[in-house]
């Protein structure tokens, strides 16, 4: 899922030079890679990998299978890819898949930068522990599939400024709900004395 990256360097590799149809598979390999090792249906599958067949392969890229195994050969001679086939499919794997495809930040898992993060922030304890807690909830903040924590996807991120801010909007917060309680009680203290006076 999501998007691979391509350098320009492929434009002038004299493999692809040769044939569009050499590109165009290597694309599909790039785009079928697993970002992750994986398991399917028992068999384990490493992260730039994928399983597939000669004729699956040859009718999803559009291709006469005869052009797609020798692109194919033709790939794994050049060390772009290796394969590995049994009599019932292959799997086929780009090399260095890993040094080009993984994003910056994921030598370490997002469990781990999250808890790099959580003792950063922890460490400016002048502030209330329930204002960081929330403030490290919303910051390491992902979704399974993305890469990236929250924090990681803005341009610059400075814990210190940014825990200064979050405590005046906290306090604003406090003081603005504080304030909506104190309106309330008053309101219903004058409601309760004009039933008393008789007044509606």
């Amino acid at each position: 899922m999501g998007w691979i990256k391509l350098h320009r360097q492929l434009l002038e590799h004299p493999l692809f030079m040769q044939d569009a149809l050499y590109i165009k598979v290597f694309i599909y390999c790039l785009l079928k890679g697993y970002h992750n090792d994986t398991e399917i249906d028992g068999i384990k599958v490493k992260q730039g990998s994928f399983i597939t067949g000669r004729f699956r392969m040859a009718e999803e890229l559009n291709l006469a299978p005869a052009s797609c195994y020798r692109v194919i050969k033709k790939l794994e001679s050049s060390g772009h890819i290796s394969i590995e086939s049994n009599n019932k499919f292959s799997i086929i794997t780009v090399s260095s898949w890993a040094k080009y495809q993984e994003d910056k930040v994921s030598g370490k898992s997002k469990e781990q930068r999250a808890q790099e993060f959580t003792d950063k922030v922890l460490k400016h304890d002048q502030y209330p522990k329930a204002m960081l807690d929330d403030f490290i909830s919303y910051w390491v903040e992902a979704s399974d599939t993305a890469k990236k924590l929250r924090f990681e996807k803005q341009k610059a991120f400075n814990i210190e400024r940014r825990l200064g801010t979050w405590a005046k909007n906290s306090k604003q917060f406090n003081k603005d709900a504080a304030g909506s309680k104190i309106e309330r009680a008053l309101s219903e203290g004058e409601r309760a004395i004009n039933i008393l006076n008789g007044k509606t």
